[in-house]
């Protein structure tokens, strides 16, 4: 089981899935976005994050090896501290 809390930058690029208006979008978050994670929300594998103001689900295991050591621990989350982050399209 996951237990990380923070923001963390990747490492390496991630898939995303986003519920929306009842549909559910996939994308990729590139290297070196900022995610994250805050609470232990969670669909099965997957764990809520928060990603250029979104609140989407990534794989535990995705996580895990491409999450570099966190930039800060737990703490208010806020859209500026994702300015430095590319949105999804």
């Amino acid at each position: 089981m996951l237990c990380m809390q923070g923001t963390y930058r990747l490492c390496k690029a991630t898939v995303a899935i986003e519920h929306r208006e009842g549909e559910t979008h996939c994308y990729q978050v590139p290297e070196g976005a900022l995610i994250a994670v805050t609470g232990f929300n969670r669909e099965g594998p997957m764990v809520e994050v928060l990603y250029a103001g979104r609140q989407v689900f990534m794989f535990e295991d995705d996580l895990i090896h491409r999450a570099a050591q966190p930039i800060s621990g737990p703490r208010a989350i806020t859209q500026r501290n994702f300015n430095s982050s590319a949105a999804p399209e």
